[in-house]
């Protein structure tokens, strides 16, 4: 029997399908910065060690450990538009893709005699949404 169990449920981390948008404001008022994207791609589940178990379970786990609703894959074929302010001698940047959520997790055969292989650490990206990462750095 393969067993995975969910260890750890990180953060999300974007992979990218669409380009990083900027706009710098060297003037002395505030400006609204406004980003427009056509991505398109699909971003599927990374992982890396030894997974015992097929994605789809392994989904599964993380989706029933941490209340999430997680896909194997995720296309993006759209338009979409973001605005933001820009604050004096600031540059805004954006971008538009796919947030995947990173997990840690144990995967291990277990034998009928009841041994074990050695645990593997598993890390994995497993698609979650698609949004907006807007932010600001200095001119």
């Amino acid at each position: 029997m393969n067993v995975y169990t969910p260890t750890y449920k990180g953060g999300y981390h974007m992979k990218g399908v669409g380009v990083t948008h900027a706009n710098t404001n060297n003037t002395s008022r505030n400006l609204t910065s406004t980003f427009t994207s056509t991505a398109t791609g699909t971003v599927g589940v990374s992982f890396t060690g030894s997974l015992m178990v097929s994605t789809n379970v392994m989904i599964g786990k993380i989706e029933a450990k941490y209340d999430v609703n997680l896909s194997a894959s995720l296309s993006v074929t759209q338009t979409n538009s973001v605005a933001a302010i820009t604050p004096p001698h600031k540059t805004t940047y954006a971008k538009y893709d796919v947030y995947r959520l990173r997990n840690q997790g144990t995967s291990y055969h277990v034998y009928s005699s009841c041994a074990t292989t050695a645990r593997s650490t598993v890390t994995s990206y497993t698609p979650h949404h698609i949004g907006w990462y807007v932010w600001e750095a200095s001119a």
